[in-house]
């Protein structure tokens, strides 16, 4: 087990944890994210049309590292870890190296690039690595980092993720059918017809548990799963096998059951394909629950974020429990029938989350799930 002690996060519709706290924590369950084309519309000021991905990256690093209160003189003479998740990386270099025909820069769209250009600005002394896994890249970079500091190779852990609504994955997504045509997210309501994308960054400071005396605890990351159903190259197999095997991986690492866990934050993204395969495994997953266990979702707060969606869910996921209540997952005037059986969560409630199942899946039949507990574990 590891815990949070620092969070950082930047999308196109929240420039900082606090914007997103705020609306989190209001009672509407609609959420404005202004979308435009199959994606939200930037309202962030200090992005940086030409170099987005490292302001993003830089930015949540920062928030992150501010708000664990740790220097980077403290820091940098501690065993510190860095984890980058992406899907794509800083792709949109190689779209304006393409537009005015300038192949000169094009190294610097390669994944180890901006890896080096973080650890040297943030003088990172420990193991960088970068995880490219689609969207549950996240899982894996918090598997890497669980492993690093479990096994103490490292005392500190900077995880971040990041990934751009650029015009390749927006052509990309919509040759492929699944780019909503709609002007908000769709998930789990009745007329859904594709997803949402937007740009996004998170960031997380971990630590091993006997280093937390003395400093905020966000809450503990318990344990984690991957299952590979690899049934097609984009859509996830439509029985749940493969997520319903990273379910079982990470609550044996984590040393709970079904039972302990008090609520459920799914992955859907408004897809028919991929929100159908949660109610199969929701349905198969609860039959035997006395208690109907509260289902909700946090993707449609900010769009989807690709590689790094996990952590910008994982931070949101946090705040909620801090406050002991979880959000709206769908408004019930727009919720597909077929979701009513089971307890979709439609407006902002109190609860006490002390253990949260989080889940994702993504293209090549990759899925994940991370079991995440309370500050007090």
């Amino acid at each position: 087990m590891v815990n949070c002690i620092g969070i950082g996060l930047m999308t196109s519709r929240y420039q900082n944890v606090q914007e997103l706290k705020e609306v989190l924590l209001s009672e509407d369950a609609h959420v404005d994210l202004d979308i435009s084309n199959g994606a939200v519309s930037v309202k962030c000021k200090i992005i940086d049309e030409k170099d987005v991905f490292s302001t993003l990256l830089e930015h949540v690093i920062d928030e992150a590292l501010n708000d664990s209160g740790i220097s980077q003189s403290s820091y940098s003479q501690k065993r510190t870890g860095f984890l980058l998740s992406t899907s794509l990386g800083d792709i949109e270099v190689l779209e304006r190296n393409a537009e005015n025909q300038d192949f000169h820069q094009s190294d610097k769209a390669r994944l180890d690039y901006q890896l080096k250009k973080i650890s040297d600005k943030f003088k990172i002394n420990g193991p960088c690595l970068t995880v490219s896994n689609t969207c549950t890249s996240g899982i894996n970079a918090i598997s890497v980092a669980m492993m690093w500091l479990e096994l103490g190779l490292i005392d500190l852990c900077i995880v971040a993720g990041v990934d751009l609504a650029s015009h390749f994955i927006l052509d990309g997504m919509d040759v492929s059918g699944v780019l909503s045509k709609n002007d908000s997210f769709q998930a789990m309501k009745k007329n859904r017809d594709g997803l949402i994308l937007s740009h996004g960054a998170g960031s997380v400071i971990l630590v091993n548990t006997k280093e937390l005396s003395g400093k905020q605890n966000y809450g503990s990351i318990c344990g984690w799963g991957i299952g590979n159903d690899a049934k097609h190259i984009v859509a996830p197999d439509r029985y749940a096998s493969g997520i319903n095997l990273a379910i079982q991986n990470a609550m044996k690492l984590a040393h709970v059951k079904l039972c302990d866990i008090d609520s459920i934050f799914i992955g859907v993204n408004g897809t028919n394909y991929n929100d159908q395969m949660y109610l199969t495994l929701l349905n198969s997953l609860l039959e035997n629950e006395q208690e109907r266990k509260p289902v909700s979702s946090i993707k449609h707060y900010f769009g989807h974020t690709l590689g790094a969606s996990v952590i910008i869910e994982m931070i949101g996921i946090f705040l909620l429990m801090k406050h002991k209540c979880i959000c709206a997952g769908v408004e019930e005037s727009e919720e597909d029938e077929a979701f009513k059986v089971l307890n979709v969560v439609h407006r902002l409630q109190k609860c006490d989350m002390n253990k949260v199942l989080l889940l994702s899946n993504g293209f090549s039949g990759i899925n994940g799930a991370l079991i995440l507990g309370g500050d007090k574990e």
